[in-house]
């Protein structure tokens, strides 16, 4: 296992017990970056609303995607193509979204319980995988029935009629001025490389203190089965049936 990893799984053990060491992992994520490509770049979020568990994270932006729930994935590339497809009620738009797909890389975060807030979580440690992709927002604005209203605002309204969660549009000036709001579960600090590697500036996030994110060896393309964390993720569906209301629960 990756050096980061082992280090994590021993301070876990350490912090919770022996016993919690071999299920360290809660899951596998897979996420993606979805750019909006125009004249000026915009992205596209999901918007955590109340009744989210992590408390802390109510109000925040979050990469688009979902958990590994199903054993029928064989692997994150899976994972990405089920749950855009779950996600977004729109087949035009979906597709879309999976050929411009392309893999960028696997990453560990580890959050701890005073920066999540979920009074029924302890720390929590994820692998995701990332997926980049675009669509053009012209092309989005017709889908959406928006030809004559090219706003971020009119957009985010619209695709929260056909997305599962409530959807928000971000500029890239938003990111040059400076974010209102917080991007969770580490996905800000992936955010903020994404954006200084391909626009060549340093956003202005208030990133979340205490959350470690680290690029791991593996890639989106490595089999569930063939990975060495397979063992250690809590939730594994290949072990058991499951669903995402395990996901923030008490580790028993």
């Amino acid at each position: 296992m990756e050096p980061i990893l082992e280090e994590y799984m021993q301070n876990f053990g350490q912090k919770y017990g022996p016993e919690m060491q071999e299920t360290f992992l809660n899951c596998h994520a897979s996420v993606c970056t979805i750019e909006i490509l125009g004249e000026e770049p915009w992205y596209w979020f999901e918007l955590k609303t109340p009744g989210y568990p992590p408390k802390n994270f109510v109000g925040t932006y979050c990469l688009n995607g979902g958990n590994w729930i199903n054993k029928q994935d064989k692997n994150p590339l899976d994972v990405y193509r089920r749950e855009i497809s779950e996600e977004v009620k729109d087949a035009r738009i979906v597709s879309q979204l999976l050929v411009n797909a392309k893999a960028a890389g696997d990453y560990f975060s580890h959050v701890p319980k005073e920066v999540h807030g979920n009074p029924r979580q302890n720390d929590y440690n994820f692998v995701f995988s990332l997926v980049e992709t675009n669509i053009d927002r012209y092309e989005l604005a017709y889908k959406l029935g928006l030809e004559n209203d090219f706003s971020a605002e009119s957009l985010s309204r619209a695709l929260g009629g056909v997305q599962q969660y409530p959807a928000a549009i971000v500029t890239l000036q938003q990111f040059k001025d400076g974010l209102e709001r917080q991007i969770c579960w580490g996905y800000d600090q992936i955010m903020s490389e994404y954006l200084e590697r391909k626009h060549g500036f340093h956003p202005r996030i208030r990133m979340f203190e205490g959350i470690v994110v680290k690029k791991l060896e593996s890639s989106p393309f490595t089999p569930f089965e063939e990975r060495e964390t397979l063992n250690h993720y809590r939730i594994n569906p290949l072990r058991e049936a499951t669903d995402d209301k395990k996901l923030f629960s008490v580790p028993s």
